[in-house]
């Protein structure tokens, strides 16, 4: 289990998965469902929480895949 989380965030005109407060990015799509996918996935895999934004950056879901705690910071 990994004290980290993945964040699917609005970059531009499309959507990117990235770790919390990283400046680059893990994965890059124009689809919000397919950066979700790979987001979870990874997650899954990690063992770590998953926090996914709406365009506006409002936080739409907060979850915990493998019991890391899921926490916005």
């Amino acid at each position: 289990m990994m004290d980290v989380n993945i964040w699917v965030v609005p970059y531009g005109k499309i959507w990117a998965v990235k770790f919390e407060n990283a400046k680059t990015t893990l994965f890059q799509s124009p689809s919000q469902s397919d950066a979700e996918t790979y987001a979870l996935n990874l997650a899954s895999t990690m063992q770590c929480g998953l926090i996914i934004q709406d365009r506006n950056g409002n936080i739409i879901q907060n979850g915990s895949y493998g019991g890391a705690q899921a926490h916005q910071g």
